[in-house]
């Protein structure tokens, strides 16, 4: 049997190591997307932007709301956010609690999933 490399690490682009692996979804307190974010979980409450311009297809992140109340996912201007498996596009509403994937498809687009 072969060992497990329990010492991989990837750097994100400020240069902080991440173990490689399922093991951690380091956090962001970030309420304005940044491609730092990539990878990360933003634990926010309130309303959070995905803006123009930062991010490219596959780029995934996911949007955790730490509050009692629902939050907005606001799509920045040039870019759409569409609901998974319709053809909603907009700003979001992110349910008290919510979590929910926002996944770059590329060409300023992205899909949300998750409960909003």
């Amino acid at each position: 049997m072969t060992a497990i490399d329990t010492t991989s690490s990837i750097k994100d682009v400020n240069g902080t190591a991440y173990e490689i692996g399922y093991r951690k979804i380091p956090q962001s307190l970030n309420t304005t997307a940044a491609a730092a974010d990539v990878g990360k979980h933003l634990y926010v409450s309130a309303t959070t932007t995905i803006p123009s311009g930062v991010f490219t297809s596959g780029d995934s992140f996911y949007i955790v709301n730490s509050s009692s109340s629902s939050v907005t996912i606001t799509q920045g201007a040039g870019t759409t956010l569409r609901l998974a498996g319709t053809s909603t596009t907009g700003s979001r509403t992110l349910a008290a609690y919510g979590m929910a994937l926002v996944l770059c498809v590329g060409s300023e687009t992205f899909y949300v999933n998750g409960v909003t």
